[in-house]
């Protein structure tokens, strides 16, 4: 990179400015007064150049922390949405190869659609997604891993080597774009919302007694919303107002998907949420991002339902804490209830260290719940204790910046010095907490009570594990097969030896059937169990676990 040298109508070139600061008086000097830098090491002239003065000395905080491409597109829905909302499924998904063209894998692989600039890229390393590029790879992984392999998100040594590999900027070694500015967002919004307009000027038939541009004046509405919400759920938008209105679009968006009790119950938490007197805008975020879920999501009367109900046990004399955990108990609920969705790949099976990551967060959850319960303060257990709420809420809090990420990580508290404990609670809570979240015997048989006593899980494991489906199909054809023994055609049983015969197949196979399936979930955990700790673990109690 060059600068023009406002002494010389030459560029210069870095080593240039270098040693043009380091050898000229006055130009360090400004050098050191627009960086706000004060050191003793040296001296600078005055402003005379006469005179010269020593700098008083200041420690100089410097923030290396790595920056990402697009800030904005770190959650998977977000990119998501990019890809399925702005165009790209319908005009640009057919230029890539199947396995590239999937909305669901380029999200998770980190990319999203920019259709101000046309373009997939990398939230994290700026890196462009062509469809030239795809035919040289089996899978984006592979390619994200190859061509930009300074990327934050990837693996080291998971590309493999090939002569398309991308330059990383000077200025930032792990990008190869520019990070994005507020321009390109507030463009791309703009982008947005023409493209909106524009199919809606096409609109000119009935749809459903109504003209078309008035149904799509309708959608633009609640995509406005939508797009609004997701920029506040970013911090994009902070402002109460705007808030306020997103958290209203969205009421009117679902109100007709929901029962009458269900829709009092959201009022209610969305008026509580507006009394807060401390976070508010974070309160809001939440409940907004608690609307978009049940938005997006086929089964809204069950989400509603499982909302309903939690916000009915919030009494209205309760303070802002109760509401804040209200919301932090909806939101793990629903992210529990949707625990499946982006598990699959592009070949339809499980990926199954994704699962078991996002299964782990939800078992650190109920290990926080249970040494809760066990630690007792003056006789009576901390979950019990009349200030539980703001335990919890601190608590929580403490171990998701030290210990271990949670489902949803931060509970806002009004008052959170109200849960500290005492420094030796303190430490017996943590070291209990640890004892139970690094326990892998306890999360196998977590995981095993989840799916062994679920049947929607059983199925979900036969359809998108191949393995997991031969093992149950050999139990269940060696079952059918013994069955076969009991039926009322078969020769030389009583009525009552083949109904008890009968009976005790079904017991057999189902007993068999839960064997296999812990036997199956054991070797799953055992093989990435390192891996599970460090995905779901801050890192230096990752060091520590693995260190002890």
């Amino acid at each position: 990179m060059s600068e023009y040298s406002s002494d010389f109508d030459f560029l210069l070139s870095q080593d240039g400015l270098k040693s043009l600061i380091l050898h000229n008086d006055g130009y360090r000097q400004i050098f050191l007064c627009i960086n706000a830098i004060e050191t003793e090491v040296g001296w600078i002239n005055s402003s005379d150049l006469t005179e010269r003065v020593p700098l008083v000395q200041r420690s100089v905080t410097i923030d290396t922390a790595p920056i990402v491409y697009n800030s904005r597109m770190k959650e998977y829905d977000d990119r998501f949405y990019s890809l399925t909302q702005h165009g790209f499924s319908h005009t640009y998904r057919f230029s890539f190869p199947k396995q590239f063209g999937s909305c669901f894998v380029l999200a998770e692989a980190g990319f999203y659609f920019s259709l101000h600039e046309s373009k997939i890229a990398c939230f994290s390393c700026g890196g462009v997604l062509e469809p030239t590029l795809c035919d040289n790879f089996a899978c984006i992984q592979t390619l994200h891993a190859t061509v930009y392999p300074a990327c934050l998100l990837i693996d080291a040594d998971s590309g493999s080597a090939c002569n398309l590999v991308a330059q990383t900027l000077e200025s930032h070694p792990n990008l190869y774009q520019p990070p994005v500015t507020e321009d390109q967002i507030r463009n791309e919004a703009s982008a947005r919302q023409t493209a909106i307009e524009s199919g809606d000027r096409q609109g000119g038939n009935l749809v459903d007694e109504r003209l078309s541009r008035e149904v799509l004046a309708e959608q633009r509405h609640r995509d406005s919303a939508i797009l609004r919400t997701r920029f506040i759920s970013l911090g994009v938008v902070e402002d109460h107002e705007d808030i306020d209105q997103a958290v209203n679009a969205c009421m009117a968006q679902i109100r007709l998907r929901l029962t009458l009790e269900q829709q009092q119950a959201l009022r209610k938490l969305q008026r509580k949420v507006g009394e807060a007197h401390t976070g508010r805008i974070e309160m809001a975020q939440d409940f907004l991002q608690i609307l978009q879920g049940m938005i997006d999501s086929p089964g809204i009367g069950e989400i509603g339902e499982v909302v309903a109900t939690t916000i009915n046990t919030l009494e209205e004399q309760d303070c802002q804490d109760h509401t804040s955990e209200m919301i932090d108990r909806i939101r793990t609920r629903m992210l529990f209830i949707n625990i499946k969705d982006g598990m699959v790949n592009e070949f339809n099976q499980i990926e199954w260290l994704k699962l078991l990551c996002r299964l782990k967060l939800f078992f650190n959850e109920q290990a926080l719940f249970r040494v809760l319960s066990e630690t007792r303060v003056h006789g009576k257990s901390l979950i019990a204790s009349g200030e539980s709420t703001e335990i919890r809420g601190f608590v929580k809090n403490e171990f998701a910046k030290t210990i271990c990420r949670f489902p949803h990580n931060q509970i806002v508290l009004r008052y959170g010095s109200l849960g500290r404990q005492h420094p030796d609670v303190m430490a017996k809570l943590e070291f209990r907490f640890k004892q139970l979240v690094n326990n892998r015997a306890d999360f196998i048989n977590y995981l095993a009570d989840q799916i062994t006593t679920d049947q929607g899980w059983f199925d979900f494991l036969k359809i998108h594990d191949n393995d997991f489906g031969l093992v149950q199909g050999k139990t269940e054809s060696s079952a059918d097969l013994l069955m076969e023994r009991y039926t009322s055609e078969a020769d030389g049983h009583s009525e009552q030896e083949v109904i008890i015969g009968a009976n005790n197949v079904v017991c057999t196979r189902a007993q068999l059937l839960t064997e296999d399936c812990e036997h199956f979930i054991y070797k799953k955990v055992d093989d990435n169990w390192s891996k599970i700790l460090l995905k779901t673990s801050i890192l230096n109690a990752y060091h520590k676990c693995m260190s002890g």
